[in-house]
């Protein structure tokens, strides 16, 4: 999926169009339809170094192209959950 996003996103290497907004709507389809409240906590996260937004008008907008090197500065292998999980039950 971020494989084709990243694709779709650099779109023709020689018209330099790396450069331009995208809306938060196009930045959480590309993350495959996450939610307002999930790109809120990306943003705040500082451990993940997720691209701040730039606003215009009071509406978020980001640059192509650090998200595209966001997607590209992510491991590849999917991620764990975290330890400690809240959901688990022990056996006493």
């Amino acid at each position: 999926m971020l494989d084709t996003s990243i694709k779709l996103l650099e779109g023709d290497q020689n018209t330099g169009h790396t450069h331009q907004l995208i809306s938060s709507k196009r930045v959480r389809a590309i993350f495959d339809d996450v939610s307002d409240m999930t790109l809120w906590r990306w943003q705040n996260d500082p451990e993940l170094g997720f691209p701040k937004p730039i606003f215009v008008h009071r509406r978020k907008y980001w640059r192509e192209s650090e998200i595209i090197d966001f997607i590209k500065s992510r491991p590849l292998e999917l991620s764990t959950p975290p330890v400690g999980n809240r959901h688990q039950q022990t056996s006493e």
